[in-house]
């Protein structure tokens, strides 16, 4: 598990960006902030659903069980990461959750543990990453800003894995 937050971060932090500043979050000294409206949309698109995951997920860490909460663990470190990545082109998560995101999070507070919060939380999880594949293939196909292109292809990657992961904890919980 940690091996991917490892090849995420190094993969991530282009060549010329210092791992040190990349996880203090702050944008770089010279660094240009990001390419054009395209780069913006898809930066603030990524971090908001990302946000959703996030919360989600540090929810999950206080109320799932073993299998819900490794992958809260990961995905907590992964959108952490991501969104490291994307301040250093000066996009920065919202202070807030978006509509969309507090009612999730309102839902997932209100539904019991153990098994009935799992399985509410995978399939969040499920929903959450396939609209985070959709906004990096959205991008992938107009975007032309090199740095954020090699963002969304690797986001890509360990996006497609989670739900790959999330569909075998799906299956074990039902």
């Amino acid at each position: 598990m940690h091996r991917r937050m490892i090849v995420l971060t190094g993969a991530l932090l282009l060549p010329g960006l210092a791992v040190a500043q990349a996880t203090t979050g702050q944008p770089l000294a010279g660094s240009q902030p990001a390419a054009g409206p395209d780069e913006t949309q898809h930066a603030n698109a990524t971090l908001a659903a990302g946000g959703i995951a996030l919360e989600t997920s540090r929810l999950a860490l206080t109320r799932a069980g073993t299998l819900a909460k490794s992958f809260a663990e990961l995905e907590i470190a992964e959108q952490e990461t991501v969104a490291a990545v994307l301040r250093q082109r000066a996009h920065a998560p919202a202070q807030a959750l978006e509509p969309k995101g507090q009612s999730m999070l309102g839902r997932l507070e209100n539904t019991a543990t153990g098994s009935a919060f799992d399985k509410a939380y995978i399939a969040h999880q499920i929903e959450g990453h396939q609209e985070l594949l959709e906004l990096q293939e959205a991008y992938l196909g107009k975007g032309k800003d090199p740095y954020s292109r090699a963002v969304a292809m690797l986001a890509r990657g360990h996006i497609r894995e989670h739900l790959k992961d999330l569909a075998t904890i799906q299956a074990q919980l039902a």
